[in-house]
């Protein structure tokens, strides 16, 4: 295993539990709404408002397929699962790990969803975005890490630490 490309909702601590993982295995860290935002010069929300959600998933969708790094932690934003393109590419000699996190804790945790810079349709709820997501992130999911209301940082970083090495050892 190379990389290790973390998918889930927004606000399901990809970047804050990706930074720490990196950390814990020496690896880089990956962010790719940053690179978006630095390809593009601006914000996710500014291309949302300007763009429009379909010119947003175009840009995340290069930046998926164009990726090409090594030993890194990869999150990824939340809508990147919509380029199977991308994903194909990211899953190359990685891991996927989805980070399922209750919809009540999401909503709980995603106070922001105006400036966030979340690919969202008018009128798409975060009810609406997980139930028209989860389908794609247990699709591309090699693990699965359920993190429990409140989860601890260090604990969901802890239990992909241990399902990446239950993985490996069912692979030889």
């Amino acid at each position: 295993m190379n990389n290790i490309v973390l998918i889930g909702m927004p606000g399901s601590g990809k970047s804050t539990v990706g930074v720490i993982l990196a950390k814990e295995l020496g690896y880089k860290f990956i962010d790719t709404d940053i690179l978006i935002c630095e390809r593009e010069n601006t914000t996710l929300q500014n291309i949302i408002n300007t763009q429009g959600v379909p010119q947003l998933l175009k840009i995340e969708g290069i930046v998926g397929e164009e990726l090409k790094t090594s030993k890194t932690v990869i999150a990824t934003g939340g809508s990147m699962v919509f380029s199977n393109k991308a994903m194909e590419n990211l899953k190359k000699d990685s891991v996927c790990v989805f980070i399922d996190v209750p919809l009540p804790e999401i909503k709980r945790r995603v106070r922001n969803i105006d400036t966030r810079g979340i690919a969202m349709e008018k009128g798409e709820t975060l009810d609406t975005l997980y139930e028209k997501r989860m389908p794609k992130y247990r699709e591309y999911a090699d693990i699965t890490v359920s993190v429990n209301q409140r989860g601890r940082i260090e604990n969901v970083v802890t239990k992909i630490i241990e399902k990446i090495k239950e993985k490996d050892c069912s692979q030889k």
